[in-house]
Formats: structure tokens, C-alpha cells, sequence
């Protein structure tokens, strides 16, 4: 996108006097797969269409990327608030590679180390936080059209919203799969 680049072209050759007529300038790339950063650029100048001269430049290219930054201090497991980030706009010669860039990829999850206010967050930096936990007490729902089917059951691993987990069901002591619902339900599909 045109408007997310900042494109400053520099020459440090001698001034070029050209003749009189129409000048066309014809930029292209070396072998370059980059396009971010420096990038040096062959200039073909010609006047009335006929060659006049080829020049060597650098072109410094910027991009302006949408990045997740705290505003507070976050301590390692600690979970990740609205009121601790922001989405911010940040001018980069590099590609930010490995970072979110919007606040529902990092709000909820937790912090896998001490973040510091005002740093951008890596995906690295984060971790899911399980909805149940090893030994959770929960709700085994069973529903089949209008009927609904309760019992108390115990989580064997921890899980996450929509994982398959291991469950024992607390009446027959039979462990069973289900589907993590919420923090205290868990759903068997028949």
C-alpha cells in the first residue's frame, strides 16, 4: 500500500546536463529481492527517447506497520488486559516478522516473560492460558435435541475453549472425551 511507504531515493554522483528535448527516467532493481531497507537502484536516463546515460542510487524504504505495544509492565505469567496494550503504528526499514498486530491475539493470553512499558509484542512473548486445568471440576453437558443431560465430572488435562479433553465422569468413574465449553463445562457429542 502506497500510504503504509516512505520512499527517500539518494544520489551522490556528479550533476548530469542533459540536452534540450523530452527526459524519460527509467527506474529498476538489481537482483534484489528485498523491498524494505536499502535498496540500490539503476537509473536509465534518456532525452527524446535515446540512451544518455546509466546511474547508480540507493533508495531508502520505509514501511509503517501496525504493531501491539504495552502500556504497562507486564509480569511473566501474569494474563494480558486491554488496559495493558495498544495497537500503534511504527516506521520500520525491516519487516516486523513474528508479531500480532491486532489486541484480540494478545488480550487473554499470558505473558511468557516480563514485558517492560512500551514494547512490542512477539508472538514468542505469549502463551495460551488453559480454560480448565488438570483435576478441574466441571459440568459434562449431553444434549440431544431437547434433552439435556447432566453430571458432575473431573478434567484430566488442561484444556483450551473448543480442545477435546479427557474427562472422568464422577457417577460411573468412566473417563470420557469432551468438548471444553467454558471453565466449568464440557460438552460430550453423541
Amino acid at each position: 500500500d502506497p500510504e503504509s511507504m516512505d520512499i527517500e531515493v539518494s544520489y551522490d554522483g556528479k550533476d548530469l546536463i542533459l540536452p534540450a528535448g523530452k527526459t524519460r527516467v527509467d527506474f529498476g532493481t538489481l537482483n534484489n529481492s528485498r523491498r524494505v531497507g536499502r535498496i540500490p537502484l539503476t537509473v536509465q536516463v534518456k532525452v527524446n527517447d535515446k540512451f544518455i546515460k546509466r546511474l547508480r542510487m540507493n533508495a531508502k524504504v520505509a514501511v509503517f506497520q501496525d504493531v501491539v505495544r504495552t502500556i504497562n509492565s507486564i509480569q511473566r505469567r501474569n494474563i494480558i488486559g486491554k488496559s495493558d496494550v495498544i495497537v500503534d503504528r511504527v516506521r520500520t526499514e525491516r519487516l516486523l516478522k513474528d508479531i500480532p498486530t491486532q489486541l484480540d491475539k494478545v488480550i487473554g493470553q499470558a505473558a511468557t516473560r516480563n514485558l517492560q512499558t512500551g514494547k512490542i509484542i512477539k508472538f514468542r512473548d505469549l502463551k495460551k492460558v488453559p480454560l480448565v486445568e488438570r483435576g478441574s471440576r466441571v459440568i459434562i453437558l449431553a444434549t440431544k435435541g431437547p434433552m439435556k443431560i447432566t453430571a458432575p465430572g473431573a478434567v484430566r488435562e488442561e484444556g483450551f475453549k473448543n480442545s477435546i479433553v479427557q474427562v472422568v465422569n464422577l457417577e460411573t468413574k468412566k473417563t470420557i472425551y469432551a468438548e471444553v465449553l467454558s471453565a466449568n463445562t464440557v460438552e460430550v457429542k453423541f
